[in-house]
């Protein structure tokens, strides 16, 4: 029974675009922007990537090691903050399709609460 809840969840999740179920590594030249180099975001993402930096470090995580693409939802009031670790840029894992370090994920902040409310990793 908890098997196909959460099966069922989740593919309403990815139905609804809250998470990507097969995004694979961008391009190498399309690589997305590190994080961390937050004036290198359009202003309107900036505090929004102190959120989800500060997010990751309190998961144990190294903001550092991730690059990010921001994607508006419901009329800008949600960022999602699609997030690939370093690791999905290694050699022998570019190309593939899903989380092949397991740490790629979506962050989602709220632009009226001004903070992280929801994080999915990508399957």
């Amino acid at each position: 029974m908890r098997k196909s809840i959460v099966a069922s969840a989740l593919g309403l999740l990815i139905g609804l675009g809250c998470a990507k179920p097969n995004p694979g590594p961008p391009l190498a030249e399309r690589k997305p922007s590190p994080l961390l180099d937050v004036e290198a975001l359009p202003a309107a993402y900036r505090e929004g990537a102190r959120a989800v930096a500060a997010s990751l470090t309190g998961e144990g995580e190294k903001p550092e090691e991730f690059y990010c693409e921001v994607e508006d939802k419901e009329e800008g009031r949600i960022q999602v903050f699609h997030l690939w670790h370093e690791s999905a840029f290694l050699p022998e894992n570019r190309g593939m399709a899903g989380n092949p370090g397991g740490k790629c994920r979506d962050v989602w902040y709220d632009t009226r609460q001004r903070k992280v409310v929801e994080t999915l990793g990508w399957q």
